[in-house]
């Protein structure tokens, strides 16, 4: 009797254990946080669309039809912006608790292809006025559940805004880019470099410098694809990059706005 209880035992641990009911690392990939919504939370991340579906729990597919460039949220000052719709689209937002009130949404009167030309409606319906907002993290991704007032629900996941990424405030630049690239030597590789000139503008928004020569550009603009038929003047976000590895750069780019955009042959 006493041994055919030991072995019931046994087999119960064993079956416990093979179940990850005793194993420390099993579902560890399964295991997420929730975190309180709050202004400083949704202001740190671009929120990128993944999943949308309605109230009887079907998908919309509708909202999927930009896949090179999926609708996302951003957050920043009290500010919504709607971006990757057909025109951008922006309101104010106060958030209580995990309800998120959106109102007075306005956009841009850009005109798109279809079906394009229907994001801004549904987004507009789904965003504006009183939504729930869930926010869970899990292996350092975090999600954003917003549920409509009439029960529709969109699953974003969060992109690091470049301030949380680098952790410090950017300093602004403009930059003339030449639509020619040159050769140029990167440490022990070789190259092409952007050729870029240094611009200034005043406080009433004038041009008022111009650097005189070319200079090879040898980092990356992170959301700039350059174009050998065009030539543009951008804004740029310069970030201090803290501690970098060896032979890589100390400052990070990133594409703010083109300034300037003319077509060359």
């Amino acid at each position: 009797m006493k041994n055919a209880l030991m072995l019931a035992m046994s087999l119960s641990l064993i079956a416990c254990t093979q179940s990850g009911l005793h194993n420390p690392k099993a579902n560890m990939s399964e295991i997420s946080t929730t975190l309180s919504p709050s202004s400083t939370v949704l202001s740190s991340y671009t929120w990128q669309l993944v999943q949308a579906t309605n109230q009887q729990g079907q998908a919309i597919n509708a909202l999927f039809v930009r896949q090179d460039k999926p609708v996302s949220l951003q957050f920043k000052d009290n500010n919504i912006g709607i971006l990757n719709t057909c025109n951008h689209m922006g309101g104010a937002f106060t958030l209580k608790a995990n309800v998120l009130t959106v109102s007075n949404l306005v956009s841009t009167m850009m005109a798109c292809d279809a079906p394009v030309n229907q994001l801004d409606t549904l987004m507009g319906k789904l965003i504006e006025g009183n939504s729930t907002l869930k926010i869970t993290k899990a292996d350092s991704q975090p999600q954003l559940t917003l549920i409509s007032a009439s029960g529709d629900m969109l699953v974003f996941k969060g992109i690091a805004t470049p301030e949380s990424k680098y952790g410090a405030q950017a300093e602004t630049i403009f930059l003339e880019v030449s639509p020619k690239t040159q050769r140029c030597d990167a440490g022990v590789r070789q190259m092409q470099c952007l050729q870029v000139r240094q611009v200034k503008y005043n406080e009433q928004g004038l041009k008022n410098y111009v650097s005189s020569g070319w200079e090879n550009f040898y980092d990356s603009i992170e959301g700039y694809e350059h174009s050998n038929n065009e030539r543009v003047i951008i804004r740029v976000k310069k970030y201090p990059v803290k501690n970098p590895p060896a032979d890589a750069s100390n400052a990070a780019y990133v594409l703010d706005m083109f300034v300037e955009r003319e077509q060359v042959k």
